[in-house]
């Protein structure tokens, strides 16, 4: 059965064709149709091949001479001029409309992911590039791709899913930038079971990225895209493992649970295929989640030292002072606002709390610039 969509419109014949009938059912020749009209021979003859289009005056002329109304040639014609626009090869409207509905464009214009333009050819090589296709086509984009685990909260009814795979191909063209050395698990296991220690160092986010550099896997700081609500991605291309953090709340304590549940990810083998990637959004109520996530979870609080510190905190949470959040602290070696960051997810405290405890831990301003994404992209467009 043919579906309706499949169906083609009929090519309308235009104004032309049906004059020159009528022409031939009166035994005349254009020559007498220019002597009639009193218009030129050579206008007359685009008339008939549908080069000229019909004004009020000439349809008004031609119901006098074919016995019709003018609304007749006005509707032949405009129809017909329709059905040309329709049916040409590269409308630059429909070009444009089908890449917005694919790609937030004017984010990525804003974000320099995308050179700003609005000449259709421009774009669509822009985007061939972006993609790595020979066609500007995207509806490939509506296809599930069985590799991405998008953990996202229910409560998101807005989730972009072409949002999310374009923020994800970002990602992976932006490896480019760096250089990998050869992954080595056991250098990223000795670096996770001390990530505790690195949050209490005055440089402890800047050494322990380099720790990640020389276990041989890649960190970036790449912003989240609108309707994403991604917290942070671990994937994997060419036998590169990849964290990526999008600083989307910018907390201290955000910044090294994300990046302990994406290594989790890693050393559990959750990305060990080229192509595989987890995409993360940790913090949102009502969470669809699966083992995996679980198990990420439970490895992230394990690393960041979450049921010691409950323990030890027992007995004092209900009267919670600032001085046992310190005395917390100097025992574990590990940062306070990690701290109240395991008490604001079992919903003890507030994670407005953490701010007390991390004035000078400013996670951006902590973060070496070589890890932002952003300045390659200035710098390419300089």
């Amino acid at each position: 059965m043919t579906k309706n969509n499949d169906l083609k419109p009929y090519q309308l014949v235009g104004p032309g064709p049906v004059i020159k009938d009528k022409l031939e059912s009166k035994g005349w020749t254009q020559e007498d149709l220019s002597d009639i009209l009193d218009m030129s021979l050579k206008s007359v003859n685009k008339l008939i091949q549908n080069k000229q289009s019909i004004t009020l005056d000439t349809a008004k002329s031609l119901s006098e001479v074919f016995d019709t109304t003018p609304q007749f040639w006005v509707n032949l014609d405009t129809k017909y001029r329709l059905s040309l626009k329709e049916t040409e090869e590269k409308s630059p409207v429909r070009a444009k409309s089908e890449l917005y509905t694919y790609m937030p464009i004017n984010e990525l214009f804003k974000k320099g992911w995308l050179k700003k333009t609005n000449i259709i050819d421009e774009l669509e090589k822009q985007i061939m590039k972006f993609w790595n296709i020979k066609t500007p086509q995207l509806s490939f984009l509506s296809i599930s791709n069985s590799a991405i685990n998008y953990r996202k909260s229910s409560a998101h009814h807005h989730f972009d899913h072409y949002a999310a795979r374009t923020w994800q191909q970002m990602a992976i063209n932006s490896i480019s930038y760096f250089k990998p050395k050869k992954y080595d698990i056991v250098k990223l296991k000795k670096a996770y079971s001390n990530i505790h220690t690195y949050t209490n160092s005055d440089n402890g986010v800047e050494l322990f990225l380099k720790s990640l550099n020389d276990a041989g896997v890649v960190f970036m700081l790449l912003p989240h895209l609108q309707k994403t609500y991604i917290d942070g991605a671990a994937f994997m291309v060419d036998d590169t493992r990849v964290i990526v953090y999008t600083g989307r709340y910018k907390r201290y304590d955000n910044f090294w649970f994300t990046v302990a549940h994406e290594i989790a990810h890693i050393l559990l083998g959750h990305v060990k295929n080229d192509g595989d990637m987890i995409l993360d959004d940790l913090y949102s109520k009502d969470q669809e989640t699966d083992k995996k996530e679980d198990d990420a979870n439970k490895m992230a609080n394990d690393a960041l030292l979450h049921d010691k510190i409950m323990e030890y905190l027992n007995d004092s949470l209900n009267y919670l002072t600032e001085g046992d959040i310190y005395s917390c602290a100097e025992k574990f070696d590990i940062h306070p606002s990690i701290i109240i960051g395991a008490l604001a997810h079992r919903k003890i405290i507030s994670f407005a709390h953490i701010h007390t405890f991390s004035r000078d831990k400013e996670i951006m301003s902590l973060i070496p610039q070589k890890y932002f994404i952003e300045k390659y992209l200035t710098k390419k467009a300089a």
